[in-house]
This record gives structure tokens, sequence and C-alpha cells, in this order.
């Protein structure tokens, strides 16, 4: 599997020297990376917001704060270039995270959530470049930025598609390990479901701030709300990677007992799928 959105299993011993392991492994991602350095700068700018009701806009200790939290998440996208478009683009050809999901739609929208996702890097880092070196790169940047941002949109709403599917071959899954009575299978799918209720969570945090971004004169919600939000999906995201649940596209079938027909009987042979690859 490709490893740009591995979500690498928790290690289970507790020492300091086998979590540090784990947090170098951790940040070996880009997305990973991405998601540590983007979730640091909102908690900044939310307690800039803080400080700003105490001590004003002009107090130094606000504006530092503002300068760092602003230079993290400049800094932050500019990280996924050229590994995010690149981890993307193989996605979309070669549908590596479609984790074994039995449904072509959950297969077809994870492909296209790279496709969509590429169409996003591309349109928000040459904004960037014609922002910071305009004089190399002449483009109309609020429009390019206005396209990463209805392109963001998109790949949300696929997102609570992507999940709708998935929620639907587990319901099925269930039903039939519920009429083979097979409870460690029925375990495993609750289990998944669990999981995929996380990262509903997620889809739901990024939804309001992701159409607020393609509005141009309506104020959906505040700058400050939207920050918080996206925070919030920051430090959900970073426990489900952290602990081996999953990382957006990149959702793993649960893992279950092979069931295989013989005639008329039933070998629960303990033969196991790989869960988080």
């Amino acid at each position: 599997m490709c490893s740009f959105r591995v979500a690498l299993p928790r290690p289970r011993d507790p020492s300091m020297t086998s979590q540090l392991a784990h947090l170098v492994s951790y940040h070996d991602s880009i997305f990973n990376t991405f998601t540590t350095v983007n979730t640091t700068s909102n908690i900044l700018s939310l307690i800039a917001h803080v400080l700003e009701r105490r001590h004003g806009s002009e107090h130094d200790l606000v504006k530092g704060i503002r300068q760092l939290a602003g230079g993290l998440g400049a800094s932050a996208g500019r990280g996924l270039v050229p590994g995010g478009i690149l981890a993307d683009v193989y996605n979309g050809l070669t549908g590596d995270w479609v984790g074994g999901w039995k449904s072509n739609g959950v297969a077809n929208v994870v492909k296209w959530q790279s496709w969509v996702l590429t169409g996003y890097y591309l349109a928000e880092h040459t904004a960037w470049v014609g922002t910071v070196a305009p004089s190399l790169v002449a483009v109309n940047t609020s429009r390019l930025y206005m396209i990463s941002n209805r392109l963001w949109l998109v790949w949300v709403v696929m997102g609570f598609v992507g999940l709708a599917l998935r929620f639907e071959e587990l319901k099925k899954a269930a039903k039939e390990m519920k009429a083979l009575q097979h409870r460690e299978n029925i375990e495993a799918i609750k289990e998944k479901r669990r999981i995929l209720n996380l990262h509903l969570i997620r889809m739901f945090l990024r939804l309001l701030p992701a159409i607020q971004w393609t509005l141009t004169s309506t104020t959906l919600i505040s700058p400050v709300t939207s920050q918080f939000l996206c925070a919030l999906d920051g430090i959900l995201g970073t426990y489900l990677a952290w602990n081996g649940l999953g990382f957006d596209e990149s959702l793993s079938q649960p893992s279950t007992v092979k069931i295989e027909r013989k005639n008329t009987t039933i070998d629960c042979s303990r033969t196991f799928k790989i869960f988080y690859e």
C-alpha cells in the first residue's frame, strides 16, 4: 500500500522509546505532518483570539501568536508539494486506498476523490506561486483560490457519499453474519462502524468551513468558528491516524474471520484479512 496515507497501528509498548519511535514513524507521512502543523496553526489562532479580547489586537503577544499561526498555516500546505499531488495521482490511477471494500461505488469514489484533490492542489499551489512571485507567474490568484475552495467542497461531499456506501456494505455484511450467527465477525463489523462514525464526524466538522470558503458575500460562520471546527477536525484526525484507524479515503475493510462453505457445513477457519496495512 502507498505509504503516504497509511495509518500505522499504535504500539502496545507504553515505554517512552516505543512511543517516540511511533511518533517519528507517524510523521514519515507528509499527510500526518500536514495535519500536525495545520492543527497547531488553528489552535494558535484560537489562543490569539482569546488573548485579543483581554489585551487588544495590538498587544505584542497577540500579534506574535497570530504571525506564528499564519506562518505555520502557510507552510503546512506547501509541504504537500510534490508528494501530496503524486500520492493522489497514484491512487487515482490504481485505487490503492480502496482498502478491500467490495462495492464498486466505494472504489469509484475513492479514485475520484483523488482526482478532485489533485485539481485542488494544482489550483491552490499555482495561486500561491502567483502570490509570492507575481512577476514569475502572472495568474488570477483570487479565481484560482476560489476554484480550489470549490474543489475542496466537492471532495467533502464525495467523502459523505463514500462513507454512506461503506455503511451500506457493512449493513449487508452484518445481516449475513447474523444469519450465520458468527459472533466474532459481528463484533468486527460493529467496531468498524464505530470507526466510520468518527470519520463521519470529521466530515461534518469540515462541511461548514468548506461551504463558507466558497462564499464571497455571505457569512455562514465566523473565521473563529471556522478555525475552531478545523482544529477539532485536526485533533480527531490525529487521534484516528495515531491509533491506526484510517485516514480519509484510506479506510480498510473490517478484519473478519473467513467463512468457507463446504456443502452444508461452515468452516470457521482462522484465516484473517489485514485490517490496517
